[in-house]
């Protein structure tokens, strides 16, 4: 999870800069930095979805840990106390604050571009 919140506060610039003006006219530029911002979103996507594969598998064990099922390979049980449950909560909670954050940044951005990408006269009040 470091990566993906290591990534997210430093080299987000393609979802986190200003976005585009929808009242101006969709540019070669604008188109250039439209691809960037989407190459942006794959990755952060395909990062949140490692990060929540990896965090279910942990929640499992987790979970027969707590249930006093998790076994090592030489037999002997394994319990969770609560302050190692209550520590893992607050981990992926602080973790998932990044993704719901990401989540505001992207679909605001998601609404600039379908704004900038409308032909301008569908945007005149009344038409």
């Amino acid at each position: 999870m470091g990566d993906v919140a290591n990534r997210y506060s430093t080299s987000h610039r393609f979802i986190s800069i200003n976005p585009p003006n929808p009242l101006t006219p969709m540019t070669s530029e604008d188109v250039v930095e439209w691809l960037n911002w989407l190459d942006e979103v794959t990755y952060v996507s395909d990062q949140w979805a490692s990060w929540l594969q990896r965090t279910c598998d942990q929640a499992k064990v987790m979970s027969n840990k707590r249930k006093g099922l998790f076994v090592r390979p030489d037999g002997t049980k394994v319990n969770l106390s609560n302050v190692e449950w209550e520590d893992f909560k607050k981990k992926v909670d602080q973790e998932s604050m990044h993704l719901r954050k990401t989540e505001v940044l992207i679909l605001r951005r998601a609404d600039a571009w379908d704004q900038k990408a409308k032909p301008k006269e569908q945007m005149i009040p009344g038409k």
